[in-house]
């Protein structure tokens, strides 16, 4: 009998011994890796970057192409010519669109690259958080892992210390089976986490495009953040700062107000006060971001045409003949300034009153949407904390039990009850 205690006991070393040194070597011969090496790769790797860089450029391309256009189109505009056939070409000064397509059609490319360029940002954040969630994944699911594998060899070494003790005392022999089925429970589960692992890191990798499938250990490079409710303003602030979609209402709007207000500026300056008074009210309305009567406004724009139109309507005579008014008309008087789009005024505005109620919506979207996750996110939080002080109770009545069964105090079976 103490032949066989001794030979039991020194299996026992033997198998902790090795355990022990494999886990030792597994941990000397793996690399660490940590979240910002594998923000720093997904960010050098990822195709979008390349494609959203290349569209900037192309843009760019077309911007120029586009100054270039409009210069020279002006310059033929204003220069006189003429050809061998006697068609002459005297200088013409361009109408509302002509003067409206000079200004925005750069600008409008220009307000695409500055899009581009958020859109660029936007994306880095979104790589950044799509990667985040894939190494949390494989930190999760590595800790989950060691975990259990641990729980596995504990178990397993408080078997092989139940079984040498079972054979001085057969009522050990319960606490054998428990440990047995409690080892079968354990294997299935850590079985289960491998594989759960490796899909982790295979995700992962395939997103920097790296084997980290083995020869790494994830590293806790994650920060614990301190969650006050009154921080909501201030995250609503970045938000309201940084989201994509509302940039691009608000380009929406500023380009409009710009588009509404050059259009103005022009007419004003070629038809005067006298004509304009009758539509400023409606304008001065309409740039506050108040709401407009736009059937109202549609009905004094139409009278304003008719105004500026007056002076060509009817027949002037001559001696003793009489002929139409619009036969004495410019090639810019009256409405023809206009000729392209009589009622472009009108639209540019209804199109910003339109612009600041899309951003206004948007603004509210996001506002509900951060006040709905943010206090998900506190609750969460709360109940992170209490889980952790509730960890660490655990952890150290686990403690007291397990010193107290090395001691022949408490069973397995109280130790297990606490670990699960």
């Amino acid at each position: 009998m103490k032949l066989l205690r001794k030979v039991a006991v020194v299996c026992l070393c033997v198998l902790i011994m090795k355990q022990t040194i494999c886990v030792t070597a597994l941990a000397r011969t793996s690399q660490n890796l940590y979240l910002s090496q594998v923000v720093s790769m997904a960010l050098a790797t990822d195709e979008s970057f390349v494609k959203k860089h290349n569209e900037i450029l192309l843009a760019e391309v077309k911007l120029d192409a586009a100054i270039k256009s409009v210069r020279e189109k002006k310059r033929t505009m204003s220069t006189f010519s003429w050809s061998p056939l006697l068609s002459f070409k005297f200088p013409e000064s361009p109408n509302l669109s002509e003067s409206m397509d000079f200004i925005f059609k750069p600008m409008t490319i220009e307000t695409n690259i500055t899009k581009l360029n958020h859109q660029l940002d936007d994306l880095k954040y979104q790589v950044v958080a799509d990667v985040s969630e894939l190494f949390l994944n494989c930190f999760i699911a590595q800790e989950k892992l060691v975990y259990n594998e641990e729980q596995l060899r504990q178990a397993r070494i408080d078997i092989n210390r139940t079984t040498f003790l079972s054979m001085s005392d057969p009522d050990n022999e319960k606490e054998v089976e428990r440990l047995q089925k409690r080892i079968d429970a354990l294997v299935n589960t850590v079985a289960q986490q491998k594989r759960n692992f490796e899909v982790a890191k295979k995700n992962l990798g395939s997103k920097i495009r790296m084997d980290v499938t083995t020869g790494y250990i994830f590293r806790d490079s994650l920060q614990e953040l301190s969650i006050q409710r009154t921080d909501l303003e201030g995250l609503v602030a970045h938000t309201f700062a940084n989201s994509q979609e509302l940039f691009e209402v608000k380009l929406t709007e500023q380009l409009a107000y710009l588009n509404m207000t050059t259009a103005e500026d022009m007419m004003r300056d070629f038809y005067g006060n006298g004509y304009m008074n009758m539509i400023d009210p409606f304008l001065a309305q309409v740039k506050k971001g108040s709401p407009v009567d736009a059937a109202a406004f549609e009905l004094k724009y139409r009278q304003f045409l008719t105004a500026i139109d007056a002076r060509w309507q009817g027949k002037k005579r001559i001696i003793f003949f009489r002929f139409p008014r619009e036969w004495f008309k410019g090639s810019l008087d009256g409405i023809r300034y206009l000729e392209d789009d009589p009622n472009f005024l009108l639209s540019a505005a209804l199109d910003y009153e339109a612009a600041v109620k899309g951003t206004k919506s948007v603004e509210k979207q996001i506002r509900q949407d951060i006040e709905s996750q943010f206090e998900s996110i506190v609750t969460a939080h709360n109940a992170y904390k209490a889980g952790n002080k509730s960890i660490e109770e655990t952890k150290t009545e686990l403690s007291r039990l397990n010193l107290l069964n090395q001691q022949g105090k408490v069973t397995g079976q109280e130790v297990n009850e606490k670990q699960e």
